[in-house]
């Protein structure tokens, strides 16, 4: 009875620690990136749940991060806008959130701020870009069907929002997998071919020319400068 006990204290001594290094983790990440973020950034996270590990699954250069937003400002303080669905937003709608809670995001395990160079006017039609987009709801899309406009997933929204300002009609174009015999193949929207934008190919696409300009936990901040 006393081992059983014991065994419990220590289980609950662990799980604590686990909860103060990740609290201090996130901290850390917070901190740097508020040191160091802008207007216009590209923000990154992984988080470790079943829907980003499927995410995660479509990168083939690298699979650190499963989610992605932009940096923008709402009454003089930087905001995540970014969009999603699952438990955590039932309504899929865009989101403006405070760094702290896009970071605190449960299972987040790696964070990523990437620079975007925008000239004024370009910055000012990404703006109109994503309030239209809030004020015509649009909606996260659970299928990521590209030909739904009304509905959009995280990198198709953030690709559009630059296009547009940009622009252009299609900064670069979505990749096509082929699901057939795969555990995704429910995912098919047409036959057996899956066009997606993964986050890896968005992070370096040449045409977006993002920089990366802190990224945990692969190096510390202060080592890249914009």
């Amino acid at each position: 009875m006393t081992e059983t006990t014991n065994n419990t204290d220590s289980q609950l001594i662990i799980n604590y620690t686990e909860e103060s290094v990740i609290k201090k983790t996130v901290q850390l990440q917070i901190d740097s990136i508020k040191s160091i973020a802008t207007e216009g950034d590209i923000i990154f996270r992984g988080g470790t749940d079943i829907e980003s590990n499927i995410i995660r699954d479509f990168s083939n250069t690298g699979k650190l991060f499963s989610h992605c937003g932009i940096l923008l400002k709402n009454r003089g303080k930087l905001v995540v806008t970014h969009i999603l669905g699952g438990t955590t937003n039932p309504d899929g709608s865009i989101l403006s959130q405070p760094l702290e809670d896009f970071l605190s995001y449960p299972d987040n395990e790696s964070a990523g701020v990437y620079a975007v160079k925008l000239s004024e006017k370009q910055l000012y039609k990404l703006y109109h870009f994503i309030d239209s987009a809030q004020k015509q709801r649009v909606t996260f899309d659970l299928h990521f069907n590209l030909f739904t406009k009304q509905q959009l997933y995280c990198t198709e929204l953030l690709i559009d929002a630059l296009s547009f300002a940009r622009g252009k009609k299609n900064l670069y174009y979505p990749t096509s997998f082929n699901l057939k015999n795969t555990k995704y193949f429910f995912l098919n929207n047409d036959g057996d071919y899956f066009s997606f934008y993964p986050v890896d190919k968005f992070q370096h696409h040449q045409s977006l020319n993002l920089k990366a300009v802190f990224r945990f936990p692969n190096y510390q901040p202060g080592t890249v400068t914009r």
